[in-house]
């Protein structure tokens, strides 16, 4: 029996079907915490299990990625599968953050998606300029947000294919 790509996108995106089986970590970037918690009460709606880490800074998330400071343990931050990122949380350096991880060979290939509240063609062409894989601007209702952010997970974890998680340390 042969299944259409249609059909598995349907069934993909309807029963979220996890690959692999182990739960991805997504790391959060967010200094808003009310927004947060909608993401994290949308992941769980999803019945998606995964591993969040939340940082408040752009900085912060640097030395999460990078493993120094308070992450110098690679337990204390595990590489992600996906990085939630509110330019909001990280006045200036939120660029810094996605082009350090564009430069780094150990970090290049985690998908970033902006999720934010700033609408300006000029940080959504700079965004894109510098590598972010996704720009996706907050519902101006937060209580849509569940509903959005469903969609953008559904996508990222039962639609897309994140790349290979051998090279995770």
């Amino acid at each position: 029996m042969t299944i259409s790509y249609y059909e598995l996108f349907y069934r993909s995106y309807n029963s979220l079907i996890m690959l692999p089986a182990e739960a991805p970590v997504v790391l959060v970037v967010e200094n808003h915490q009310d927004d947060y918690q909608s993401l994290v009460a949308a992941i769980e709606q999803c019945s998606l299990s995964a591993v969040i880490y939340w940082v408040k800074t752009g900085s912060e998330a640097l030395n999460f990625l990078l493993r120094q400071g308070a992450y110098a343990q690679a337990n204390a931050a595990p590489r992600p599968d996906l990085i939630f990122l509110e330019l909001d949380a990280t006045t200036n350096d939120g660029l810094e953050v996605i082009q350090c991880l564009r430069q780094t060979p150990d970090l290049k290939n985690i998908p970033v998606l902006v999720w934010t509240r700033i609408n300006r063609m000029t940080a959504i062409d700079t965004c894109y300029y510098v590598g972010v894989n996704s720009y996706v601007i907050k519902s101006a209702q937060p209580e849509a947000w569940p509903e959005q952010l469903q969609v953008l997970l559904k996508y990222w974890f039962a639609v897309s294919l994140l790349p290979d998680r051998l090279i995770r340390s």
